[in-house]
């Protein structure tokens, strides 16, 4: 049976302007004393996702730049495994806080992170697809905050923002679901007057949409039963703009809300969300 190791680990950060901060990440590094490993996963394919990001940077200052910073991390993985032997672990230990401490450089790495894991070098793997790859943002859930995200930074330009609070329960406690932004106004019953909740429809299949969209149809039926429906309801929605199948799917899903006394507005329809977030005031 395996057993769990410490390790430390920090993402590397391309950072080619000090004055504005902005940053993005590109690798990460791996200590495990315990199991005397250490080793890199570095961005090394995808140059055009530095200049999308940095369209005014000399490509040739990122591209040389990495060349002589994975040279560096060579230099220093040879000293932590070939020549392991010849240091304790203490002088290990400092030879990595040393490669990690915060300097003033193009690439430079984040605050240093601890995880235990049976495989450092599949932890590594894992972290790269976090922090590099950001797997965790191409799940549907992350793109409905993301759209979240957008439709709060809306109301609060227009000043609508101090009517609602953000990711509230919205029912009671025999059922209630988790709702974006949900109006502080309440009913003679207590129910929120107001609730605004993003649905990301556009999937790569029809059953996927019919999949998502009957989940949030048949909560809605169960906040109507238990009587904690709000009286205003609106989704905003992605839609699926390609394929026959998956755009009426889309269409489908919607209509069904509809018949469910729910609102449902594409995200890209700005005033007639402010239009009903505005009701609040009255």
């Amino acid at each position: 049976m395996k057993t769990m190791q410490t390790c430390n680990y920090a993402v590397v950060r391309f950072l080619p302007y000090r004055e504005t901060g902005e940053f993005v990440n590109v690798g990460v590094v791996l200590f495990c004393r315990e199991a005397g490993f250490f080793d890199i996963a570095m961005e090394t394919q995808r140059r055009k996702r530095i200049t999308d990001f940095f369209p005014e940077l000399d490509r040739e200052l990122f591209s040389d730049g990495r060349q002589t910073f994975q040279s560096e991390l060579r230099r220093v993985k040879t000293l932590l495994c070939d020549d392991a032997h010849k240091l304790d672990n203490e002088m290990r230990m400092g030879v990595f806080r040393e490669l990690v401490r915060m300097r003033e450089s193009v690439f430079r790495f984040s605050e240093v992170g601890t995880v235990l894991s049976e495989n450092p070098a599949g932890k590594l793997a894992e972290l790269f697809e976090r922090y590099v790859n950001r797997q965790f943002a191409k799940t549907r859930e992350y793109q409905e905050t993301v759209m979240a995200h957008r439709l709060t930074a809306v109301l609060r330009a227009h000043e609508l923002l101090r009517h609602y609070r953000l990711n509230q329960k919205v029912g009671n406690d025999e059922f209630h679901v988790l709702m974006p932004i949900v109006s502080e106004a309440r009913n003679a019953q207590g129910v929120a007057r107001r609730a605004i909740k993003t649905l990301d429809l556009d999937r790569d299949e029809s059953t996927k949409i019919y999949d998502h969209g009957d989940m949030w149809i048949k909560r809605v039926e169960r906040l109507r039963q238990v009587n904690q429906l709000p009286e205003g309801l609106l989704f905003t929605i992605r839609e699926a703009i390609e394929n026959e199948k998956r755009i009426k799917a889309c269409r489908d899903i919607c209509d069904e809300l509809r018949r469910h006394d729910v609102r449902v507005l594409t995200m890209d329809n700005e005033d007639s969300v402010l239009e009903f977030a505005k009701i609040e005031e009255n």
